[in-house]
């Protein structure tokens, strides 16, 4: 939350991407927030329809999947869990009084994001976040990771000069010295070794493909604008 009287905008709620789910933070929050269940029991509807399996199951259940877990081996989930998990903390706030004057998400969070402002349903989010696997998955996905750099943009930019591969790009800049580096595995490991010879720290983000790079550009065409026809009732 911040203000900003040059724009009127007094609160607003970010909903994040990858790099933003904690499976054990979010069971624990389920024993004292009912609205997490009722949202993923929302959510449970679409996934049975689209994967057999119910999300409330695969993340609630008896067996205790991490992310790591749900990276290698149900991606779908691992999404569905971001997307859940970002509008379960939406309704808590919003429970509890917090009116928001803007609504922003970056990358899988401006799916949350839209469905947090009506635009869509929470099922229809639901589709909308396993459609963006599915159009991946269909390229036969790509071997890639995400890397969070210690370092300014300028300074990663200048660093991934010295590996001069087209596929790798900046994904995000998070703050002035922490940058966010997309691309395929292997290279990505050039890169690590590199940051670490410059005394650059570098952290693994858990995520199943390499957003935000040119490696994914392939899957874009096949990404058909059905959005428009989805229900905009939450």
């Amino acid at each position: 939350m911040s203000s900003n009287p040059s724009t009127g905008v007094t609160t607003a709620f970010l909903f994040p991407g990858q790099g933003g789910f904690d499976g054990e933070a979010l069971r624990r929050a389920k024993e004292l927030h009912p609205q997490i269940g009722r949202v993923f029991e929302r959510l449970d509807a679409v996934t049975e329809e689209l994967y057999a399996r119910r999300i409330s199951e695969v993340l609630f259940g008896e067996r205790k999947a991490d992310l790591r877990d749900l990276l290698d081996n149900d991606p779908w989930a691992s999404q569905v869990a971001i997307y859940g998990a970002g509008l379960a903390g939406y309704e808590i706030l919003a429970a509890q009084g917090a009116t928001p004057d803007v609504l922003a998400g970056h990358s899988l969070g401006e799916i949350t994001a839209l469905v947090a402002a009506g635009a869509f349903s929470v099922e229809d989010g639901v589709r909308i976040v396993a459609q963006r696997v599915a159009v991946i998955e269909r390229q036969g996905g790509v071997d890639g990771r995400m890397v969070a750099l210690a370092a300014s943009a300028e300074r990663t930019r200048k660093l991934l000069e010295l590996v001069d591969e087209p596929l790798l790009a900046v994904a995000t800049e998070n703050h002035d010295e922490q940058t966010v580096v997309s691309g395929p595995a292997g290279i990505l490991d050039r890169v690590v070794a590199i940051a670490g010879q410059l005394d650059v720290g570098a952290i693994e983000i858990d995520t199943p493909f390499p957003f935000h790079t040119p490696a994914l550009a392939p899957a874009a065409p096949s990404s058909p604008p059905t959005y428009g026809s989805w229900t905009s009732i939450r």
